[in-house]
């Protein structure tokens, strides 16, 4: 983790090929980044940023430039996730961005954060007195 200015970032990269053993189909090391994984990557920051707030989700992402893995080859592929508070309250909300390493911007998200939830109140389910089943659920085979 990376801060400073008001926010928080992580530097992360994408190694394999070449340099890690690897031998990876050209299909394979030359294909994008699905933003699901994007999405995992915000959530992660998202809870890092803000460890004492619960986050409830990601919303608004936009895709402003996919993500195409051309390192593999040559070292990896470099990315930084940038994250900044917009809002303050009871909980918060969190600007997260992806740009690459020369700063072209790529993905965009708002993270909605909020304060633990406390712990439930213990249940014990009242003893019924049922007696342990032990004949056959079903009769003849199903299938």
């Amino acid at each position: 983790m990376v801060g400073g200015g008001g926010g928080a970032g992580l530097r992360l990269g994408a190694l394999a090929g070449a340099d890690c053993g690897l031998r990876i189909p050209d299909v394979v090391a030359h294909s994008e980044i699905p933003p699901v994984l994007v999405l995992e990557w915000f959530a992660r920051l998202a809870e890092a940023t803000r460890p004492d707030l619960d986050l409830v989700g990601c919303r608004d992402l936009q895709v402003l430039r996919g993500i195409r893995l051309n390192g593999f080859d040559t070292g990896g592929d470099r990315f930084i996730l940038r994250c900044n508070q917009v809002s303050n309250g009871d909980g918060a909300l969190l600007e997260m961005n992806l740009r690459s390493a020369d700063g072209t911007p790529h993905y965009r998200a708002l993270a909605d954060m909020e304060r633990r939830a406390r712990e439930p109140a213990k249940f014990e389910a009242p003893d019924l007195g049922l007696k342990e089943w032990t004949s056959a659920v079903y009769g003849d085979p199903l299938f």
